[in-house]
């Protein structure tokens, strides 16, 4: 006869203990989220019709220590000066939001008296985006095919994003404020020849070349794909990968700049409501910048934001958050307009601005 034994099981007290605990810290970080996101109205007005006067952005300045030997007497630059300066120290100008050459005269530049350092030039430069009623920040522009179907929507029938353009900017595409951040260097040459188009045909563009979009200004890591231009190297991000090449370009502070530049600038006079669209596709960061954005406050003040590479889990969590904010309206919406992606059409001038 066969004689079975049996022992007592035991009780795993280890698995509800750490769900409880989980379940509180999740809860305690939901209540954080939601006072952050109801505190937003007090620290920054959304752009709406309700604003009585428009908001007067500051002026920036930047301060560089003038190269060894330099010997400029005090006093306000000649072109000249300005050019070779400006030449010296346009990464470092770029990275402070300002059009660079575009914006700074002489006028804006002078030579400030002797220090124990030496002497030290400064920069005064107009916020880029003033006087721009709508604005739209493409982050990951590649090529810019996105910023020229906001401009020339007849030349990309049915392409997805076009719908968003209606929505926010009705027929007022050809007064909206662009500007693109693209850190692959491979596109420089065409994003800087594609910027003069759209500034001579009268469109506000400006691209930031072979710039990262970042949490944090410095440099940045990143990888191109070489062997795939005939898709614009669509592959290349801030991941690594088995076929990439590594680099490393400048990066800029995308929640300072949007802060500081797009929320800070003057609107026209008037009690005309504003919009902000911003499009996001920097692969393997996406989500670590709206985060932030969300907990700077600032992510609130931008109307609708579309993008690629968000998963399920985060635009769950986003809606959720906002489900206990009484005022935070941001649209979340996951597209990936790829269309005409590969297409360079050519840059065609109406006859009067030949």
């Amino acid at each position: 006869m066969a004689v079975v034994i049996s022992q007592p099981r035991r009780v795993n007290t280890a698995g509800p203990l750490l769900a409880a605990v989980c379940c509180i810290g999740f809860l305690l970080f939901l209540i954080a989220a939601t006072i952050v996101l109801s505190l937003i109205p007090v620290y920054l007005s959304r752009r709406n019709g309700n604003r009585a006067q428009p908001y007067v952005g500051p002026v920036r300045q930047a301060t560089y220590q003038l190269p060894t030997g330099t010997t400029y007497p005090n006093g306000p630059l000649t072109q000249a000066q300005l050019a070779y300066l400006i030449a010296q120290y346009q990464t470092s100008i770029n990275n402070h939001g300002s059009t660079g050459k575009a914006t700074i005269s002489s006028p804006g530049a002078s030579v400030s008296t002797t220090t124990t350092a030496g002497k030290i030039l400064k920069f005064t430069a107009p916020n880029l985006l003033d006087g721009c009623r709508y604005v739209y920040i493409d982050m990951g522009t590649n090529i810019g095919v996105q910023i020229r179907k906001l401009y020339e929507p007849h030349l990309y029938g049915n392409a997805p994003v076009l719908r968003l353009f209606k929505e926010l900017f009705a027929n007022s595409s050809t007064e909206v404020c662009s500007v693109g951040f693209e850190a692959n260097p491979l596109h420089d040459n065409y994003l800087k020849e594609f910027e003069s188009y759209c500034l001579k045909r009268g469109w506000r563009v400006k691209i930031f070349t072979s710039t990262a979009v970042s949490i944090t200004s410095g440099q940045a890591t990143f990888y191109t794909e070489p062997g795939n231009e005939v898709n614009n190297q669509w592959g290349a991000s801030l991941e690594a990968g088995r076929k990439k090449t590594k680099i490393v370009v400048p990066s800029i502070d995308i929640v300072s700049w949007i802060r500081d530049t797009v929320i800070d600038r003057k609107l026209p006079s008037g009690n005309l409501t504003s919009k902000i669209m911003m499009k996001s596709d920097i692969e393997g960061h996406d989500s670590t910048v709206l985060a932030n954005l969300i907990l700077s406050g600032v992510y609130c003040s931008i109307d609708l934001i579309y993008g690629e590479h968000l998963t399920n889990e985060f635009v769950n969590g986003i809606a959720l958050f906002q489900k206990y904010s009484q005022s935070c309206k941001t649209k979340l919406i996951r597209m990936d307009d790829e269309s005409f992606y590969q297409t360079r059409l050519p840059f065609t001038y109406p006859q009067s601005t030949t």
